[in-house]
């Protein structure tokens, strides 16, 4: 069992498929280890462990040594070689679905802001202002006023927003989702749960969303637990006809169960003492 002598070196940016058509026989094989985020390409950490170690390889098993290797030294890993090419395959495979994955959804948020920006031009509203959230927009006129109308089918809410003296400041008009789900800030409006099967809170199973810097009446639906986070100067007229609402005042840390009927947030100071603290 002799070392193999003959080497690639390994370079940033060097693609698996090289080391296959270049390296020996023992590189070839400990591909599946040292790419280790299986993406098919060697990072310059990637390339520095690979060529900084030494291998020889029998049957199924693959002995790494450090690149300073003397006679008598052991492995410092030993890897069977079988299981590390399955999980590799695996992951390979894992990684390309992400990768399809997300040139799906850059090709669906493209679409998507190239539709939004035909409707929005006028109201000085971007398409990527508001397109984590809504996935269709238009432009109305009721009783002789102008109405601007975003759904979100993925996320099941309407926003109505008259197009008048109370639409200022589009610039900071902005609907995302991040971390802490998606939200609504700048707006004054309406906003309507469309269906029951919204982005779910992962604590109370109930659709929740964030309202910054607006004023917003928010219609609840029937049968469906929504939550509104009422956060940075909002303001909020929730509307219900069920008990399975609430509201949470982030900047006052109460949480408020609501009775069928129309609430409006902040509360007066003299209301909070009649609430429920987290």
């Amino acid at each position: 069992m002799e070392p193999l002598r003959e080497r690639l070196v390994i370079k940033e940016g060097m693609t698996t498929k090289e080391v296959c058509e270049k390296g020996n026989i023992a590189q070839k094989v400990a591909i599946c280890i040292f790419d280790e985020n299986a993406d098919g390409v060697f990072s310059k950490e990637e390339a520095d462990k690979f060529n900084n170690s030494r291998f020889t390889f029998t049957g199924d098993e693959l002995r790494i040594y450090g690149k300073t290797k003397k006679p008598g030294d052991g492995p410092v890993e030993t890897v069977d070689i079988k299981k590390a090419a399955n999980d590799y395959k695996k992951r390979v495979e894992e990684n390309k679905q992400w990768l399809e994955t997300r040139k799906a959804n850059q090709e669906k948020m493209q679409a998507r802001e190239q539709k939004l920006s035909e409707v929005l031009a006028p109201t000085g509203i971007k398409a990527r202002q508001v397109s984590d959230i809504f996935d269709d927009a238009k432009i109305t006129t009721r009783n002789n006023h102008k109405y601007l109308i975003l759904t979100s089918e993925e996320y099941g809410y309407e926003l109505t927003v008259a197009l008048d003296e109370t639409f200022k400041n589009p610039s900071k008009m902005w609907a995302t989702n991040g971390e802490g789900g998606p939200s609504i800030d700048g707006f004054n409006g309406t906003l309507r749960q469309t269906k029951t099967d919204g982005l779910k809170d992962y604590y109370e199973e109930s659709s929740e969303i964030r309202i910054l810097n607006g004023n917003i009446k928010f219609v609840g639906m029937y049968g469906n637990p929504d939550t509104v986070l009422l956060d940075e100067n909002a303001t909020v007229e929730f509307q219900t006809d069920d008990y399975a609402d609430r509201v949470q005042d982030v900047n006052n840390c109460e949480t408020y169960e609501l009775q069928p009927g129309t609430h409006k947030f902040p509360k007066k100071e003299k209301e909070n003492t009649k609430t429920n603290k987290n």
